[in-house]
């Protein structure tokens, strides 16, 4: 009875060992449960990219298939090249691929100040730097209308400033001043504006279709009265005179005298108004140094100075007008400033660089 028992008791523990080895076996033989799981996930769980990141970076290493093979009998075994050495290798293929790249296909980098400056005073660069409606109504009504991009009188330019200070598009912008500078409303001196009043200076923004008519409205008015009321006419040259030729004071007296022009305005109608007012110059504002770094130039108002006087018996400037060197090269200085700025807002640097690379 004993001996029975026992030997129960014996196939019992050897059918347990046998299961418990199966079962072993057939965990070894099987990727590990993580996998299994994200092997079964749906593709477009939006959680795997997560889950991911929060490995740690040796999990996310993938074994790669090793070029070794077993050493033979009396044969030292190779060893794989030392990962940094890999790894310059690799750097090297890329470098050359870069520069094949660079070489068939001129980027912002092959552009030099010198060459973004050329093509930025240069007539191809003009049309870039305007919104696409501009460029429509150019077409539709004739090169001779009035647009921001020539040449304005210090009134139109304080009018224009207040325009462009609003926040509304670059396009908006434009827009509005050649809608307000041209038939048939005109409005380019102050005696055009009061005589109009506010309704029809109402009546040409709707026409333009911008935004803030009633704010601008009121501002356009209070340049007119400001200018009829100091006797400054449309070249503010009594204006300077009264503050002495200091910029600090004239931008106190602008301010102080038009309701609603504030630094953002002033600030763009002295970038604009400095080839003509030479105690302005040279002045950058904050924006437009930021459009300028966009087109890897220098931004210092110095800076570009130099840069314009190194280049300039190679640059494209207007030869029209009485206008002696240096005013030539005070306006040279402010259409880049312009053409940056207009670039810029238009999301067109990158085009510019890749024209001035290849001219």
């Amino acid at each position: 009875m004993v001996a029975a028992d026992a030997n129960v008791h014996l196939k019992y523990m050897i059918l347990s060992n046998a299961r418990l080895y199966f079962e072993i076996r057939s965990e070894l033989d099987m990727p590990p449960r993580e996998t299994r799981n994200s092997n079964n996930k749906d593709a477009s769980d939006h959680g795997s990219a997560e889950e991911s990141s929060k490995q740690s970076p040796q999990e996310n290493v993938k074994d790669e298939p090793s070029d070794e093979r077993p050493a033979a009998a009396g044969e030292k075994r190779k060893k794989s090249p030392p990962p940094d050495n890999a790894n310059k290798a690799s750097k090297a293929t890329e470098d050359e691929q870069a520069t094949k790249t660079h070489d068939e296909d001129p980027s912002k980098s092959d552009a030099s100040p010198e060459q973004i400056l050329k093509f930025l005073l240069s007539d191809a660069a003009v049309d870039m730097c305007r919104p696409k409606d501009e460029l429509e109504d150019l077409e539709k009504r004739g090169k001779d209308i009035k647009t921001y991009a020539q040449l304005l009188s210090p009134f139109e330019e304080l009018v224009c400033a207040v325009v462009l200070s609003r926040p509304i598009s670059h396009r908006l912008g434009l827009r509005t001043i050649r809608t307000i500078l041209n038939p048939p409303w005109e409005f380019t001196d102050a005696e055009s504006i009061k005589a109009a009043g506010a309704e029809k200076i109402y009546k040409s923004l709707d026409d333009a279709r911008t935004q803030h008519r009633g704010k601008t409205t009121g501002e356009i008015e209070a340049i007119a009265e400001a200018v009829r009321k100091n006797n400054w006419h449309n070249d503010l040259e009594k204006l300077r005179k009264q503050a002495k030729n200091k910029v600090d004071k004239e931008r106190d007296v602008l301010q102080s005298s038009i309701k609603g022009l504030g630094k953002t305005g002033l600030n763009i109608f002295y970038r604009r108004i400095q080839w003509l007012w030479e105690e302005a110059y040279p002045f950058i504002d904050a924006r437009t140094q930021d459009s300028l770094e966009k087109l890897g130039m220098p931004k210092e108002p110095n800076e570009v100075v130099e840069l314009i006087d190194k280049n300039w018996q190679d640059l494209e400037v207007d030869d029209s007008g009485d206008f002696k060197d240096e005013e030539k090269k005070r306006r040279a200085f402010v259409l880049l400033l312009e053409r940056s700025v207009g670039a810029d807002l238009e999301k067109k640097s990158e085009d510019i660089l890749t024209a001035a690379a290849k001219s």
